[in-house]
């Protein structure tokens, strides 16, 4: 073997043992960030609220109320169980669904939009939501309401259309998003 091709070689290893440790110091350093997150996780259980009034305190004043707002309270649990399907089963079959942080909207029925709130469910771990507003004007209804996830905020809106009987959410939306104080 010429000096050379020894030198090459030389070279050749010690890229490799470079690239090998900064891969190593990458995965110590995720591991350490998820640890401290483990132990100190950023949740609403924490006993700061950020808003006046929890979904689940509010009043309902009508009948159709009523029933948006246990959808709502069944959502907020399927988010935070990280249940797709019971989650899935809120939205009309034609509804739009927008993620949080992401500026496009997705049909709710597409696998793309299904990996979406799959990787959300990862991202965010739970989501709370306050002080909702309803509007009710026939077969249709708006809910504002302020969302919590993880670090963020967010202004949070459901559109929601009654189907014979039963409420379904038609879309929903994000605005105002942004890190927690």
């Amino acid at each position: 073997m010429s000096g050379e091709e020894n030198g090459f070689s030389l070279k050749r290893e010690h890229h490799k043992t470079i690239v090998s440790t900064v891969r190593n110091l990458i995965f110590i350093v995720f591991v350490c960030l998820v640890s401290l997150l483990m132990i100190n996780p950023i949740t609403a259980q924490e006993g700061k609220k950020y808003g006046k009034l929890y979904l689940k305190e509010y009043k309902a004043k009508t009948a159709d109320e009523a029933a948006i707002l246990d959808i709502l309270i069944q959502y907020e649990k399927s988010f935070n169980s990280h249940d797709l399907q019971g989650l899935l089963a809120f939205f009309a079959k034609d509804a739009i669904y927008r993620p949080c942080g992401v500026d496009s909207h997705y049909p709710v029925a597409s696998q793309g939009c299904q990996n979406i709130i799959k990787y959300n469910f990862g991202s965010f771990k739970f989501e709370t939501y306050y002080d909702p507003e309803m509007s009710v004007n026939g077969n249709e209804a708006v809910v504002k309401l302020l969302l919590e996830t993880g670090v963020y905020l967010a202004d949070y809106k459901f559109v929601f259309r009654k189907d014979g009987h039963a409420w379904l959410i038609s879309k929903n939306d994000f605005s105002n998003d942004h890190l927690k104080d």
